[in-house]
């Protein structure tokens, strides 16, 4: 009995010919015993014996199509699994598929090289058990148990980021877990997709990098040509007082206010290259744009375009990274200012609009073509000749990881505004 389960269970395809086989003797052996205890006639007796071969035959056809084509419906379901199998094991992704205990099934080939993981330590086992085999990712499987019971309790996939410390060096995963329920509502499977995220990340570190020193540099012959005025009336008062000729007092007090201004500017430009900790804090987004529009306003004047704000009262204070935004309305207000002509206005409107803090940058420029508009954030996408193209892609993650909105209506001819919209309450990621 022994022998013939274990024939059955690794040899499968032994099974229809030893179901036939069995089947067919228990007929025969039971139709033949059958007939030697029935008393009728000759003639009835081979009437019976002819129907029970057909009614065998046919019997047995059936059955015999029906597990062919149950076997056939196996076979196509068996190739598309490992058709599937073979695309998951290829793709570069951490995926893998726990049942409604969270207890891990399935793991394509990444996950296995990940963790060093064997079929005998993962499969049937949870987080928290994994925690206590591989005590180097223990803190990583613990977080994972946490973050499985929020998908559940969501009832819908849910998007995170988290480190892992591997040997070489520190990674970043983008997760997505995916919930299943079963008709009645209860747990089925949960589907963990991670992708490795460190060089994108980097990548945009650098961008933001590379990007805040082009603003510098765009910025610097405005800068330069604002301090170049005071300096020259420095110097001139210098001159006047080792002369000695007038109220060195009067002199005095403006070279104190000129220096005051200088200071302003030298200090505004620092807190767009100074590298800082990048923290939420409450800022008063109209004083972060008026320090904006001092740094931008000898850029305005040099090309003839009048800034106006128009703000809201009693505005409140918003939490915000105030450098990065300064960065983002510098590229907004700098390209305001390129797009128009001399005598154009540039109306910068700050209000409150239900939890957000609203800011609408309008100007009256050449406007932007509706087709180079839906391309505008695209890394290296420009209109300008010297451009970088980073710009807006840059000032677009700034305001998502603020959690808010950037918004461009242009109409070629008329103008351009740019509308971002800021929550007043907002944890910091």
């Amino acid at each position: 009995m022994k022998a013939l389960n274990y024939l059955l269970k690794n040899k499968p395809y032994y099974k229809i010919p030893l179901l036939y086989i069995i089947l067919g003797i228990i007929w025969i052996l039971g139709t033949d015993l059958l007939l030697t205890h029935m008393e009728q006639s000759n003639n009835i007796d081979t009437i019976w014996r002819t129907f029970k071969g057909w009614f065998f035959i046919i019997v047995s056809g059936v059955l015999f199509f029906i597990l062919f084509k149950n076997q056939y419906k196996m076979q196509k379901v068996e190739e598309e699994r490992e058709m599937l199998s073979s695309f998951i094991n290829a793709m570069s992704d951490f995926i893998s598929i726990k049942d409604g205990e969270n207890r891990w099934l399935e793991l394509n080939d990444f996950a296995y090289k990940l963790y060093n993981l064997n079929e005998a330590d993962y499969s049937g086992k949870n987080d928290a058990e994994l925690s206590e085999l591989y005590p180097t990712y223990r803190e990583h499987f613990l977080e994972c148990v946490r973050t499985d019971e929020e998908a559940w309790a969501k009832r819908k996939p849910i998007q995170f980021e988290e480190i892992l410390q591997l040997e070489e060096g520190e990674r970043i995963f983008q997760v997505i877990k995916v919930p299943l329920f079963t008709k009645e509502g209860k747990r089925k499977n949960l589907f963990v997709i991670g992708r490795d995220v460190t060089d994108i990340k980097r990548a945009e570190e650098l961008i933001a990098k590379n990007e805040k020193l082009s603003v510098v540099g765009q910025l610097a012959a405005g800068v330069a040509h604002e301090i170049r005025n005071p300096l020259t009336s420095l110097k001139g008062f210098v001159k006047l007082i080792q002369e000695n000729k007038g109220d060195n007092d009067f002199y005095l007090g403006i070279m104190d206010k000129e220096l005051e201004r200088i200071n302003i500017i030298v200090n505004e430009l620092l807190l767009i290259a100074k590298p800082q900790k990048e923290a939420f804090s409450k800022n008063n987004i109209v004083s972060l744009l008026r320090s904006v529009i001092d740094l931008m306003i000898s850029e305005a004047k040099m090309t003839g375009v009048k800034i106006e704000v128009d703000a809201g009262n009693d505005l409140p204070l918003i939490d915000c990274e105030a450098y990065h935004l300064k960065q983002v309305f510098i590229n907004i207000i700098k390209n305001a200012i390129e797009a128009s002509e001399e005598g154009d206005l540039i109306n910068v409107k700050i209000f409150q609009k239900e939890g957000n803090i609203c800011v609408e940058i309008i100007d009256e420029g050449c406007g932007i073509e509706r087709e180079r508009l839906q391309r505008i954030g695209e890394p290296f996408f420009t209109m300008k000749e010297k451009g970088t193209g980073l710009g807006m892609t840059v000032s677009y993650k700034i305001i998502q990881n603020h959690n808010g909105s950037l918004h461009i209506d242009s109409e070629l001819g008329k103008g351009t505004t740019v509308s971002v919209h800021l929550p007043i309450e907002n944890k910091q990621k």
